[in-house]
């Protein structure tokens, strides 16, 4: 099977100087057929999944954009499991407004058999500069363990996340996996369930596996599962300094953390699988240890978490588990955000204490779930041809076309509804340069063989925009557009979903009493445990306790409200069917 990718132009920027551009042509990427590749959006990659060669081309031309001639060197690092495991590098000189031939960098023989996780990453120096990293010249190379929630069966699917505080409190990232798959995916029977606990650990979220994840009477036996777990777990009190400077905790503690919480992790996959419960294991978020907040600072809890994300990998490629790396993302984008903010203060995903997210961060760890677990992120695609009025669609139908006096008309039926644009996302995208919207939410026109001209996009009653022939041929995103009927249905889904998650903090902050509870009284029986608590936590000032007993006896209505909150989000989600006219100006 042979995939052909056009080419894709990608500028390299170093302290705004736009130096060189890479420009990708008649790219390979030949691997043993036992080894599953995934191009990733931009794919430039010609593929050939065969068994005749074991190895790993890049084939490129380099254009020098300055005045002057430069030295360059491009490197290519090949990754097994996250770890550099080789390096291949050619250098060249390059004239000045010249482009070079055809180059070529790679790797032969590779190692025979299925690796789990290979990813190939180009970098370039020129003239002793400091590297740039070419986000784009990137192809990962994984088992395609990632796919959809409710991908293998026809009933309905139960999504636990099990967490800490990062998953229970608000601004949380799950509300944006919900709220993307309400809208990609409007026909799946799918419940999301918050299953985080503040100060929570992988210890604590196992002790609880039965009674609160698995076989909670108000959401249902739980079928796949989320871990996200470590911040706590990393022990962050060991990374604090004592009156000379020096850490409190040994290195032996330190270690034993980790391999606790790893060890945990290990446990809760063993549950899940002997439970039948799909597991997604999530590497923690970062910890930020920069000097820009008064909180103290415990230096080294990053790295430590590195070491969590890096076993949690390792756990996940033992056991073919799916999993979705926070932590290498996260830090990625929150050096790239710093050095573009100058390193300013707000130029960071976490808030003041060093550990959850801002509401921009918690955007950013629901982006990257959604774009490293999902495969067709296209919204919607139509491609017509008025010469012929042949059509070709994904994740939509378009019947009844016509074409006459430079009027073309047909009946839209997308299946899924475009992202609302928050403040979040726009932040993301317009301040730091994330490409979220080619990324995640695509909902794209094309025409073909219209005259040229401007023309005018109708949907429905709405009018989109004026648009030339030359952009229609080309293919417009109307997913962003606020006059979008569809983007409209999608304000009113996620307003559906934010509520929610008010409702499903009031149902976290029970189950965060009651996991002192549970050894001691009924759970089912309120009165008892209103009466417990007041024997035994009445001097508590934790607001959580305090509310307690007015959140118990709502606990029926809560979740009523969130069944009827769920059933207002399938009717809301379910896209239109439109006329479409696209009018010559």
């Amino acid at each position: 099977m042979k995939k052909i990718i056009s080419l894709v132009l990608i500028t390299i920027m170093l302290l705004s100087l736009s130096a060189f551009a890479l420009e990708v042509e008649n790219n390979e990427c030949v691997k043993d057929a036992k080894w599953l590749i995934d191009k990733n959006d931009d794919g430039f990659f010609e593929v050939d999944l065969t068994k005749k060669s074991n190895s790993i081309k890049y084939n490129f031309k380099l254009f020098n954009e300055l005045s002057d001639k430069q030295n360059v060197k491009v490197i290519m690092g090949i990754y097994y499991d996250n770890v550099l495991s080789g390096v291949k590098a050619i250098s060249k000189s390059v004239e000045s407004k010249k482009t070079t031939d055809n180059l070529t960098i790679g790797f032969d023989n590779l190692p025979d058999g299925t690796k789990e996780n290979i990813s190939v990453k180009v970098f370039v120096f020129f003239d002793g500069k400091t590297p740039v990293f070419t986000d784009k010249a990137e192809v990962l190379v994984s088992n395609n363990r990632n796919v959809a929630f409710g991908e293998d069966v026809n009933f309905k699917t139960v999504v636990a996340f099990m967490g800490d505080s990062i998953t229970h409190i608000n601004p949380s990232y799950l509300k944006w996996i919900e709220y993307y798959y309400r809208i990609k995916y409007p026909t799946k029977d799918i419940k999301f369930v918050n299953k985080g606990i503040s100060g929570d650990s992988a210890a604590g979220n196992e002790a609880r596996f039965y009674w609160d994840i698995l076989n909670d009477p108000n959401t249902g036996r739980t079928t796949e599962a989320c871990l996200m777990i470590g911040m706590n777990d990393v022990n962050r009190r060991l990374y604090a300094n004592d009156e000379k400077g020096n850490d409190v905790g040994t290195e032996e503690a330190k270690q034993g953390a980790i391999d606790y919480c790893l060890t945990n992790i290990s446990d809760i996959s063993d549950l899940c699988e002997k439970e039948g419960v799909k597991l997604t294991l999530i590497t923690p978020p970062v910890y930020d240890e920069t000097e820009y907040t008064s909180t103290e600072n415990m230096d080294g809890t990053n790295e430590a978490l590195g070491k969590i994300a890096e076993g949690i990998i390792k756990i996940a490629n033992e056991r073919n588990l799916p999993y979705i790396d926070f932590y290498g993302s996260l830090n990625k984008y929150n050096d790239k955000i710093r050095s573009m903010d100058g390193f300013k203060k707000s130029a960071t995903f976490n808030t003041p204490d060093r550990i959850h997210a801002t509401d921009v961060g918690a955007f950013a760890e629901g982006f990257i779930f959604i774009s490293q677990q999902l495969k067709n992120i296209l919204i919607a695609g139509t491609e017509i041809d008025v010469n012929n009025l042949s059509v070709d669609t994904d994740s939509a139908e378009v019947t009844d076309v016509t074409y006459k006096n430079d009027v073309l008309t047909y009946i839209y039926a997308p299946k899924s509804l475009p992202m609302y644009v928050t403040d979040e996302y726009k932040t993301m995208e317009q301040k730091y340069g994330i490409p979220v919207t080619e990324s995640i939410n695509r909902e794209i026109i094309k025409v073909s063989g219209l005259r040229d001209g401007n023309y005018k996009l109708m949907i429905g009653d709405a009018e989109l925009g004026i648009y030339s022939s030359e952009d229609l041929e080309k293919g417009v995103n109307i997913a962003t557009n606020p006059e979008n009927p569809g983007y409209i249905q999608s304000e009113a889904v996620y307003n559906l979903v934010t509520k929610k998650m008010g409702y499903d903090a009031s149902l976290r902050n029970i189950a965060y009493v009651e996991r002192n509870l549970v050894k001691s009284v009924d759970l089912k029986d309120v009165g008892a445990c209103i009466v417990y608590l007041k024997a035994n936590y009445a001097d508590s000032t934790d607001t959580r306790y305090i509310a307690y007993p007015d959140n118990k006896k709502a606990q029926k209505e809560t979740v009523k409200n969130i069944k009827e909150l769920e059933k207002e989000m399938v009717e809301k989600a379910k896209p239109g069917v439109y006329t479409v006219k696209i009018i010559k100006q």
